[in-house]
C-alpha cells in the first residue's frame, strides 16, 4: 500500500488482513435477480438445509437480499423491482470497485504521478478515497 498521508487520512490496511467481508467476485444470482451471491454460487439454490455440509454444497451464500415490495415477507422493502435489481447490481460490484479504488489510490500516491496529477487531483479527493477504502474494510 502507498505511503500517502493527508490531513486526517492514511492508507487503510489491505482487505485481506481484515477478513470481514465475503471475498469477491460477487454477482447477481442467475435465477433470483434481487440476490447477491459469490460468483461461484450464481446457480446454487436459495434457501438452506439442516445439515451444514448439504447447505454449503447445494445452497448459495447470500451476501445481500434486495427484494422488491412484491415479495411480502416479515418486512416491506418499499423497493420497486427496478430499484431492487439496480441495488443488487451495485452491491455485487463492491469488491471490484474496492480493488480498482485501491489501485487508483496507489497510482496517485506514487511521487511521479502525484506531481503529474496535482493540477487535476487535490488532497481532498485522496482523503475521500482513503476514507471510503477504510469504511469498506470496516476500519471506520
Amino acid at each position: 500500500m502507498s505511503s500517502y498521508t493527508a490531513s486526517t487520512a492514511t492508507a487503510p490496511e489491505p482487505v485481506a488482513s481484515q477478513g470481514k467481508h465475503t471475498p469477491g467476485p460477487w454477482t447477481v444470482h442467475e435465477v433470483f435477480p434481487y440476490y447477491v451471491v459469490p460468483f461461484d454460487h450464481a446457480w446454487k439454490a436459495i434457501g438452506g438445509a439442516q445439515d451444514p455440509d448439504v447447505e454449503a454444497s447445494k445452497y448459495a451464500k447470500l451476501i445481500s437480499r434486495q427484494e422488491p415490495t412484491e415479495f411480502e415477507d416479515f418486512y416491506r422493502s418499499r423497493l420497486s423491482p427496478e430499484e431492487a435489481s439496480a441495488n443488487a447490481a451495485l452491491i455485487a460490484t463492491a469488491p471490484e470497485m474496492l480493488e480498482a479504488l485501491e489501485a487508483l489510490f496507489d497510482a496517485c500516491c506514487e511521487a511521479d504521478a502525484r506531481e503529474e496529477l496535482s493540477s487535476q487531483i487535490d488532497g481532498s479527493l485522496l482523503d475521500a478515497a482513503s476514507e471510503a477504502m477504510a469504511k469498506a474494510r470496516g476500519q471506520r
